[in-house]
């Protein structure tokens, strides 16, 4: 499949006086910056109310942001964000667009999903050949829905 995964199970036991999404966000930044992708095509499959979409949008990406709620959706499109598409639908029905993706983000997403692999497979199916998956999940299992 060529998908690479550079981020997976974030943990920060030993660093609390920081959000958990402020501290992924950071590590993701270095990741992309490191590996040239921070210029590139994205998805980020379940957006949310925006909160990645945002750093995104100002590390200069451009890409689309899916959700299956109206409302977070709405709440993304308040923030007018530049280079960014919106999509209020489910991600394993998305098409894509002309240009495949260089990245798939699902942070903090699979722990939501029934049939995580079947979402994977998706972003594998979407990503450019060498594209990059990147995954974040809590390491607490009481945050699973």
């Amino acid at each position: 499949m060529g998908v690479k995964v550079i981020i997976s199970g974030l943990s920060y036991h030993h660093i609390m006086d920081l959000p958990l999404e402020i501290l992924e966000l950071g590590l993701i930044k270095r990741g992309l910056k490191q590996r040239k992708l921070d210029k590139e095509n994205y998805i980020e499959a379940g957006c949310g109310d925006g909160i990645n979409l945002e750093q995104f949008s100002r590390f200069g990406m451009t890409g689309v942001g899916i959700d299956m709620s109206a409302d977070a959706i709405d709440i993304v499109r308040q923030k007018g964000l530049k280079d960014t598409q919106l999509i209020c639908g489910d991600f394993l029905t998305y098409k894509g667009n002309v240009v495949c993706p260089k990245t798939v983000f699902m942070l903090n997403l699979l722990e939501h999903i029934r049939d995580d692999v079947l979402f994977m497979r998706k972003a594998a199916d979407l990503l450019q050949s060498g594209g990059f998956l990147i995954l974040a999940v809590p390491a607490n299992p009481k945050a699973y829905g």
